[in-house]
């Protein structure tokens, strides 16, 4: 049976990434993320924005809410190791162009 479950194995990660394509290809990438306030840490699923507080949350990453106590939870906190803590979309600095716009103004 062990040989078993070795040979079909379920790649996590790679499900995870077709998971991630679907939803932002539907425009629903928001609503499967968890997001927390700064300032009260109360968590929500899918609102950017905290109720209460009025500020703007922190993306935690993608998840759900709980079957037995219906809060939201981090897929990275369920499956440690597996997934990156947060699908923030990092941007690429913009330093080199600044740079490359000095360096041509110069000469």
């Amino acid at each position: 049976m062990h040989a078993h479950r070795l040979r079909h194995q379920i790649d996590v990660a790679a499900g995870v990434d077709v998971l991630t394509a679907e939803l932002r290809r539907l425009s629903q990438f928001t609503a499967a993320c968890v997001y927390e306030c700064p300032s009260c840490q109360e968590r929500y699923l899918g609102e950017r924005r905290c109720p209460a507080c009025s500020l703007f949350t922190r993306n935690l990453g993608r998840g759900g809410l709980c079957a037995s106590c219906d809060q939201p939870v981090v897929l990275a906190e369920l499956l440690p190791g597996l997934l990156p803590a947060s699908t923030a979309v990092r941007r690429r600095p913009s330093s080199s162009r600044s740079t490359a716009g000095a360096d041509r103004a110069r000469t």
